[in-house]
């Protein structure tokens, strides 16, 4: 009997790193003959309630969705709560949204087994939503608690969830995302600095805005591209305007996958300045490609990407005249060595790889007695 996985995600296909994790990983599961149907929001009115996307069954139910989180969503839990099936898991993903939480809720009407990946993040991105965090506590921990596996996309975030929520080391299994390779795409260096993600305070997005008129005095053909969307973007938008450098920052809002590995490709620098990262997809993709990388020593990204001689750290926060030091830095050395175009040496997984991953881990939960 064909092997069957129910992803639960806040939104699909991507929006964030959360739903590119699911989209990727679902693609390599549906390419392993493996049924994939994924559970999300209907963030958007003109999103199908269903669809048959790439091969795979998706079902999207509406939602109360403040200031795009939460996802608070009951038709999921009707959902999954009608739901039994063999060779059947539930696998939710992020411990920032609620429908991991009702997948939760309908485990028990449904005995499937819960493969629970919380890409944790201690912050809640805005003040309002760092004090709502301490409260959905208790929901965590049930949440925890109906899991049969717990995925952590590092050590460091194992370390994080063994402590807040005394899980034990068995039921975590450490399984990192995958990287697209984008090999295909030749790079052509540029003075291009790229910025990839949520358009949140925590990305430090606006200390890269605010290190751009240092840039230009030393590299007037500089720009920065900017890639997402989020609650920051007017306040950005702000600082290039009372910088003076708004013809030089260019906020491209959500890409295709296509679009992005061409401005990877063509970037002189990838910069992730970020307050926290749980992992960071676009990182492991520029160093992939052979794009020199600019990231804050925060969270995962030492541990995961660290040995990687093409990325560059730098404390968080960092002070703007620093930031444009190794930024300039960066992008002259790339210019003059071609021979960082190399992708990188060190050894990451392909989402095909995790996949088989995960197939085992799924297996080997569903051969448990009882």
């Amino acid at each position: 009997m064909t092997l069957r996985i129910i992803q639960v995600c806040p939104r699909f296909p991507a929006h964030g790193g959360v739903e590119r994790h699911v989209l990727e990983l679902s693609r390599a599961l549906r390419d392993r003959g493996v049924e994939v149907i994924v559970l999300a929001c209907q963030s958007h009115s003109q999103d199908p309630k269903h669809e048959y996307f790439e091969n795979m069954e998706v079902f999207r139910f509406r939602c109360w969705s403040p200031s795009d989180s939460y996802y608070f969503s009951p038709s999921i839990f009707g959902y999954l709560a009608r739901t039994k099936s063999l060779r059947t898991i539930v696998h939710s993903h992020s411990y920032q949204a609620l429908p991991a939480f009702e997948a939760a809720l309908a485990k028990p009407l449904n005995d499937l087994p819960i493969v629970f990946t919380p890409h944790y993040h201690p912050l809640g991105g805005t003040k309002i939503r760092n004090v709502l965090k301490s409260f959905y506590r208790p929901f965590g921990e049930i949440l925890f608690g109906a899991s049969d596996l717990v995925v952590a996309l590092s050590n460091h975030e194992r370390s994080i969830l063994q402590a807040k929520f005394g899980l034990k080391s068995s039921k975590i299994h450490i399984i990192p995302s995958g990287i697209s390779r984008g090999k295909s795409i030749a790079r052509t260096p540029s003075a291009n600095i790229v910025y990839a993600g949520r358009l949140e305070k925590y990305k430090g997005v606006g200390f890269l805005i605010e290190s751009m008129p240092i840039v230009l005095e030393h590299i007037p053909t500089a720009t920065l591209s900017i890639v997402g969307t989020g609650s920051d973007q007017t306040r950005l938008r702000q600082i290039a305007e009372r910088k003076g450098v708004s013809a030089a920052v260019m906020f491209l809002g959500t890409v295709s996958q296509k679009r992005l590995e061409e401005l990877l490709a063509g970037a002189g620098v990838v910069a992730v300045v970020s307050e926290y990262e749980a992992y960071s997809l676009i990182i492991g993709e520029a160093l992939q490609m052979g794009v020199p990388v600019l990231a804050s020593r925060v969270g995962a990204i030492p541990e995961i990407h660290g040995d990687d001689p093409n990325c560059v750290l730098i404390d968080y926060p960092p002070p703007v005249e620093e930031l444009a030091q190794k930024i300039v830095e960066i992008l002259l050395e790339e210019s003059s060595r071609p021979s960082l175009a190399a992708a990188s040496e060190v050894e990451r997984l392909s989402w095909a790889d995790v996949a088989d991953i995960f197939i085992d881990a799924y297996e080997k939960l569903l051969s448990r007695p009882g």
